[in-house]
């Protein structure tokens, strides 16, 4: 069965969801009623007068906890999915003293702990949502005992786009113990929190933690396999926000933080410290990854009857006068968007001694030089060059000479 089918699916195929609802529904009304009735008689009967009254005040919320728990428990029969009607109140909700408010409990192999959905197709909607203002507290926390089967702690959806999932708060402003989100699973292939942001369109969100405090974290997964995994058929993890560089920052760090900063560049910590040892991985001024290529492909030879022999001018540079050459050529591998390319360099057949250089295409000569040589000499070097949006360099000599360029590798 497909997530979206344990999500809706009736825990009887003869019987319409919406009946077993409002059947369940009437059951927990009606034992929330008894209860009540029973509440009052043992006060009428045991209970001074001057009691009585604050009693009744105390059923009030008592009941609500009572018909919060009744539903949670009813939605398991119907595989976790509760939808009491359409109107904008929770389908569970738990607003009374005790501790937990909501609290479900699934011993199923296939079970889920608390579950909800939410289908309005508008507004900031919630599958679950949760606020504490303890220290110590979990705004939404849920765990699954099961030892096999695809077990959830906590699991939400929400099918509008500007929705949640699952959504924790906790407003507390001290205490290492404070989450917004906590769930736990002892399946090996069970999850701990799963949330469905099932809108086509909008900013939804399958799961947010958010967290005021400088030392706190929006969201922890912890496991001894993969403490969080992101699937998705687009962006598997987006880093918001633009902080400085951790480089300018006084902030203790710890190493494996991972910062993308103000500049577009990434970092992760190695060392801990203050602000501690950092690497940049990426970034707009950086070559990025270096792919080797499985065999060297040569991309130009200047010589007639050179290979590739459909790549040209096959006659010797110019003194003084660069040459653009296409790096993408003769099936090299190398992409349009490489930043840089490592290739070997020969230049061969000149008349007098010089020196040739290879640099970024479109720009002016650089004045530099990565091989000198001598009359009729053939002489190579292997050397970095940085390409043009088109994966494109330029060679240029001070002498009239033929050159040959193969490539080794790119950066992207």
């Amino acid at each position: 069965m497909s997530r979206t089918d344990r999500t809706a699916a009736p825990a009887a195929a003869e019987q319409p969801l919406a009946q077993q609802v409002d059947r369940l529904t009437a059951l927990v009304e009606e034992q929330a009623r008894a209860i009540d009735d029973l509440q009052r008689r043992l006060g009428a009967t045991v209970m001074p007068s001057t009691e009585r009254s604050a009693a009744t005040a105390a059923r009030t919320t008592t009941r609500r906890g009572l018909v919060t728990k009744g539903a949670v428990a009813a939605s398991a029969a119907l595989g976790g999915a509760l939808l009491l009607g359409t109107q904008p109140a929770a389908a569970a909700q738990g607003d009374f003293d005790g501790n937990p408010a909501v609290r479900g409990t699934s011993n199923d192999v296939g079970g889920t702990g608390v579950l909800g959905v939410s289908t309005a197709v508008t507004g900031e909607n919630y599958g679950v949502s949760g606020e504490a203002e303890s220290p110590d507290g979990i705004a939404v926390g849920g765990i699954n005992t099961a030892t096999t089967g695809f077990a959830k702690g906590v699991g939400g959806a929400s099918l509008s786009p500007s929705g949640w999932g699952v959504f924790g708060t906790n407003v507390a402003q001290s205490g290492d113990g404070a989450r917004g989100i906590m769930g736990h699973v002892s399946s090996p292939t069970g999850t701990a929190i799963e949330a469905f942001a099932l809108a086509a369109t909008g900013a939804s969100r399958g799961i947010r933690g958010v967290s005021n405090s400088p030392e706190g974290v929006g969201l922890v997964g912890t496991s001894p396999g993969t403490g969080v995994a992101a699937e998705s058929e687009r962006t598997q993890l987006r880093f918001d926000g633009t902080p400085p560089s951790p480089l300018e920052s006084p902030t203790e760090r710890l190493a494996g933080e991972v910062v993308f900063d103000e500049d577009d560049d990434l970092w992760v910590c190695v060392v801990s410290g203050t602000p501690g040892t950092w690497r940049r991985i990426s970034g707009p001024a950086s070559a990025g990854t270096l792919v080797v290529l499985p065999t060297p492909i040569r991309v130009y030879d200047s010589r007639p009857g050179g290979r590739p022999d459909s790549v040209g001018p096959k006659t010797p540079l110019v003194a003084g006068t660069p040459r653009t050459l296409d790096l993408t050529v003769n099936g090299s591998g190398v992409p349009t968007g490489a930043t840089a390319a490592v290739v070997n360099l020969v230049a061969t057949g000149s008349a007098a001694a010089g020196f040739l250089a290879i640099y970024r295409n479109g720009i002016a000569n650089p004045g530099t030089s990565n091989v000198n040589f001598g009359a009729g000499e053939s002489v190579a070097v292997t050397t970095l060059t940085a390409l043009d949006d088109l994966a494109r360099c330029a060679v240029r000599a001070n002498v009239d000479t033929d050159v040959v360029v193969d490539v080794f590798g790119y950066h992207r």
